[in-house]
């Protein structure tokens, strides 16, 4: 029993590791992109203080720890004009709402490209937290799965989304 635990707990630390990375690599893709084009950097989600909060920091409670926060829906950013954005950059948020197609495509509308980072699927904790969605990435975008089993999206990384 113990070694499970032990087996069990690694395999979190490694996953989690690995999920923190992520986050941080694709922070800094957003940033550098934005910068690149010279347009500001949209950080969708409460950074509680694990990255930067970009030029807006746009959460649904707010984004208390930021300067410059918006309280607003990632599924409805009517606050923004078209392609106001570099690069939007959205932490831990899609996994929660229950439509991360329409998310996906205000993003899409309101910067010239998007970053996201997602809790793996590999993780025993990967259901935990209000999430409603597995998220895989793959060569073209990623896919959503519903949790209970039914729906699949996948939100391609030209900003379209296809429906299974």
């Amino acid at each position: 029993v113990k070694a499970c635990v032990v087996g069990t707990a690694a395999w979190e630390t490694l996953w989690k590791v690995k999920e923190l990375n992520n986050r941080h690599e694709e922070y800094d893709k957003a940033a550098e992109y934005a910068h690149l084009i010279g347009k500001p950097l949209m950080v969708v989600g409460q950074t509680m203080g694990r990255h930067p909060c970009g030029d807006v920091c746009v959460d649904i409670a707010g984004c208390p720890t930021c300067s410059n926060s918006v309280t607003a829906d990632v599924q409805d950013l009517f606050v923004f004009e078209d392609k106001n954005f570099g690069a939007a950059f959205a932490s831990h948020v899609l996994e929660h709402i229950d439509s991360p197609d329409l998310a996906w495509m205000e993003l899409n509308r309101v910067a010239d490209k998007v970053f996201i980072a997602y809790p793996f699927s590999h993780r025993l904790t990967s259901t935990l937290h209000g999430h409603k969605w597995f998220v895989n990435k793959t060569a073209g975008g990623y896919l959503f799965t519903a949790i209970n089993g039914g729906e699949k999206l996948f939100l391609s990384n030209d900003g379209t989304v296809l429906y299974q």
